[in-house]
């Protein structure tokens, strides 16, 4: 394969998204450059996306499957991903009409993978402000091997910002089916992180879909804090999981406690033990101990960046707040559609006076 790739090949796994996968496939087809195929891979849904997929007939390759889970879905897709680059569109998200030109214009002998942040959309489409990841996560880039081999982290942007070298992802298909039910874009970007370098547009390239069923909701209320905070930890434990299976691999030491000083998954064990303590498996957290760590773990996150000041305080109003009453504000913070209109009025405001 040559180092300039030239084509594309855009996979959309689809479960019950009969409501957006025919705007996804429109946004793949209307591309500014042509580009090799679009594969649509229908994972058993039951709320009719088959009937919306067929009306597309050999426009795009259809893959109907009985439900196997993300990881089952990417692994029908890719495996017939015939385009220099892959790729990745969830059915409820688009890209953007200069996605594939831009990528192939700028990518760099070397990269195996390009991230980019979405920009964000709600249920009919209409633009909303921000990104995501929001600017304040600085996107990883070049050789990180040595990053995730010492502390498990490793900065990506979801599924649809995700651009891989299709030579580079056949060396770490298949993706582990049961282990992935969800979250298979994590074992994808870790697994492809150790066959060469990342490399960061900081310009949308797809739109982010907010329909309140995302996996990035959490909810407001403290149980349903707490349920996505452990959901998270434990997709957080799969992505160590390939990290450790890849390094060895490649005969990379990795550090025996992977992970405990990662401050990402430690806020989550701290936002899991505040929201509902009974509910929580690890023994011997705490609240200041955890807070101790997370403050010593982020001093690894570059000085002055947004988001080691962001996680520092979050976790110091969640760990020092009395009761639960850091858990609300720490869903405002990090759901957007958990605000109350207050103060996603006062959001918008500051937007508007930040120009931004």
């Amino acid at each position: 394969m040559s180092p300039t790739p030239r084509s594309a090949s855009v996979v959309v796994p689809c479960y019950n998204y009969a409501r957006f996968v025919g705007a996804a496939i429109e946004s793949a087809l209307g591309q500014s450059r042509s580009f090799r195929e679009v594969i649509v891979v229908e994972d058993g849904s039951t709320d009719g996306s088959r009937s919306v997929i067929e009306r597309y007939g050999d426009r795009v390759r259809a893959v109907f499957k009985e439900n196997g889970g993300q990881a089952s879905a990417f692994n029908a897709g890719c495996r017939l991903a015939r385009g220099d680059v892959v790729f990745l569109l969830d059915a409820d998200d688009e890209l953007c009409p200069e996605a594939v030109d831009t990528v192939l214009a700028a990518w760099r002998p070397g990269t195996v993978l390009l991230q980019s942040r979405p920009s964000l959309m709600d249920t009919e489409g209409r633009a909303l402000p921000g990104v995501v990841p929001g600017p304040h996560v600085r996107l990883a880039e070049g050789d990180v091997r040595q990053q995730m081999v010492e502390t498990g982290d490793l900065r990506v942007t979801v599924t649809s910002g995700l651009v891989v070298r299709r030579d580079a992802l056949e060396r770490v298909m298949p993706i582990p089916e049961e282990r992935f039910r969800q979250g298979a874009d994590a074992y994808v970007s870790r697994a492809v992180a150790f066959q060469g370098e990342l490399q960061a547009l900081d310009r949308p390239l797809s739109r982010y879909r907010r329909h309140g069923k995302n996996d990035t909701d959490i909810g407001v209320s403290p149980l349903q804090v707490a349920v996505a905070f452990r959901k998270r930890a434990a997709l957080m434990q799969n992505e160590l999981w390939t990290i450790r299976e890849f390094a060895r691999q490649q005969g990379l030491e990795v550090a025996e406690d992977l992970g405990e000083h990662n401050p990402d998954l430690l806020f989550l064990r701290l936002g899991s033990l505040v929201a509902d303590p009974p509910g929580h498996s690890i023994p011997g957290d705490s609240r200041l101990g955890l807070l101790a760590r997370i403050l010593a773990s982020s001093r690894a996150i570059p000085p002055g960046t947004a988001s080691r000041a962001r996680i520092s305080l979050l976790a110091t109003a969640l760990a020092i707040l009395p009761g639960r009453l850091g858990v609300r504000p720490l869903a405002w913070s990090l759901s957007p559609a958990t605000r109350p209109r207050w103060l996603a009025g006062l959001s918008a405001w500051r937007r508007r006076l930040s120009g931004t």
